[in-house]
């Protein structure tokens, strides 16, 4: 367990990015999604540091407004298997994708298509997920360019020093006595 501490330490951190949009773990479920994220990543053959992939998948997905504080854990656990399933399909099929790429087109179609179901958003095959994003933008006006939708920034300095949220104190929110 303890060499899962620093993976869930990362992750207790990333609260900062999501609790604005009133998200946050707590550290058991930090903890569970480090274990996961270590079996998937042994089980795919892949390495990763510090909150890997989930760090990319918090800040693209904090602000779906399909995520909510009961569920956000289990459906980030979902979204990296989703992901690491997409990821590994790509390159057997001979059309890698990069990571961005990849989750920038998971969150189109998991607000849109998939109307906030993980469930529905794993039924698409890597390309038929790529195509429906293709087809598919919230922000799309007829004659002007796409523009990316969801840039990300990777400076996880960045986002912890740009994210502040009323009733979040670093760790625990003001009412988690209420909910327990």
């Amino acid at each position: 367990m303890k060499a899962l501490a620093p993976t869930a330490g990362s992750l207790l951190n990333l609260n900062r990015i999501s609790a604005p949009y009133g998200l946050s773990l707590t550290k058991s479920q930090a903890l569970g999604l480090a274990e996961s994220r270590a079996t998937l990543l042994k089980e795919n053959g892949r390495v990763e540091f510090g909150c890997g992939i989930y760090g990319t998948l918090i800040w693209a997905f904090c602000d779906s407004p399909y995520l909510d504080r009961e569920t956000y854990a289990e459906t980030l656990d979902d979204l990296q298997g989703a992901f690491e399933r997409f990821k590994e399909e790509a390159e057997e099929g001979g059309d890698p994708v990069s990571s961005d790429e990849l989750i920038d087109t998971m969150r189109t179609v998991f607000d849109g298509p998939a109307g906030g179901s993980v469930e529905k958003l794993t039924a698409f095959s890597c390309a038929e997920l790529m195509q429906a994003a293709d087809t598919y933008d919230l922000d799309f006006e007829p004659g002007l360019p796409r523009e990316d939708p969801l840039p990300i920034n990777r400076d996880e300095e960045e986002w912890l020093d740009a994210f502040d949220a009323d009733g979040w104190d670093g760790e625990t929110w003001e009412d988690d006595d209420e909910r327990a």
